[in-house]
Formats: C-alpha cells, structure tokens, sequence
C-alpha cells in the first residue's frame, strides 16, 4: 500500500511464435517499456531481484520475462 508507481510508459507488443515442427503461427504478447516505484521497496527487493534472474511469467523459454532493477536515488 505504501508503494505508489511514480511514473509508467508501458506499451503492448504483439508478434507470431512460428513452430517449425507443427508448422503454426502462435501468438505472443507482453508489454516493453518502464515503470518507476517510489516508496519503501525493501520488502519487494527480494522477489523484484528474484524476477530480474530468472525471468519471471509466461514465455521465459522464448526471451519473455526479463526485467532490470535500476536504482534512481
């Protein structure tokens, strides 16, 4: 609740997985871009450093899920 976003420039993607072996398109989607948290993170660093190794959400076998923690202070 103390944890407010700040700021956010998010926007959806959309794009085709092409399987070679069945040979079909499969739709894949997520979001690109940033946004900034302002207050007491100590409790999220964990898990948001957790994310930013292993790279959290569907789709990590295809490059989806990465993220980076950046300090602004």
């Amino acid at each position: 609740e103390a944890v407010q976003v700040q700021s956010q420039d998010l926007r959806p993607q959309r794009w085709p997985r092409e399987s070679w072996e069945r040979g079909v398109s499969h739709p894949l989607s997520g979001f690109l871009g940033t946004v900034v948290l302002r207050g007491p993170l100590g409790p999220l660093l964990p898990l948001l450093r957790a994310a930013a190794l292993c790279h959290l959400g569907k789709g990590t076998s295809f490059g989806l899920g990465r993220l980076a923690l950046e300090n602004l202070q």
